[in-house]
């Protein structure tokens, strides 16, 4: 059998997270793909007869992608969050108490004590500083703060190149 000729692909990835348990298929915009336009398009509209909040047509691999950010943005911000804990632990602030809730995708850490080391209001950059100080290399926080910073010259390369 000849691949689109005799059989074809289509697409779609996994997208509901199972620690929310108030999502389900019909209630986030599903991303669906097929080979060519004629399966794309059969699978976009099987989708459709499901799934409320809309279905996103893509290629295969933008498919592919959305997958792989929604797996990354899920996995730094836990990373994140396990960082934070580690410096404020080192700070003496109890991290075992913390009440963590997910809103809009931000976690707010509310800690019940702080110890000696007050925390500073100018951002990650002093933050990583600080957790230096502490014997700790704040490695998902400088990084962050890296990609960020460089941003500026990347979007500038990018725009001087398609001139």
């Amino acid at each position: 059998m000849k691949y689109i000729e005799d059989f074809k692909v289509g697409y779609s990835p996994e997208r509901i997270n199972p620690r929310r348990q108030t999502t389900h298929i019909g209630t986030i915009v599903k991303v669906s793909s097929g080979c060519d336009a004629e399966s794309a398009e059969v699978i976009a509209k099987v989708y459709e007869l499901v799934v409320k909040a809309g279905v996103h047509r893509a290629s295969i691999k933008v498919a592919e992608a959305s997958k792989i950010i929604e797996n990354t943005q899920r996995d730094v911000k836990a990373a994140l969050t396990n960082e934070l804990s580690i410096i404020f632990n080192r700070m003496g602030i109890n991290t075992m108490c913390w009440k963590r809730q997910l809103r809009n995708g931000i976690f707010y850490v509310f800690p019940t004590r702080v110890g000696r080391w007050p925390l500073h209001g100018c951002g990650p950059l002093l933050f990583g500083v600080q957790s230096q100080e502490l014997g700790y290399h704040a490695l998902i926080i400088d990084a962050g703060r890296f990609v960020n910073d460089s941003m500026g010259a990347y979007v500038a390369k990018q725009t001087w190149r398609e001139k």
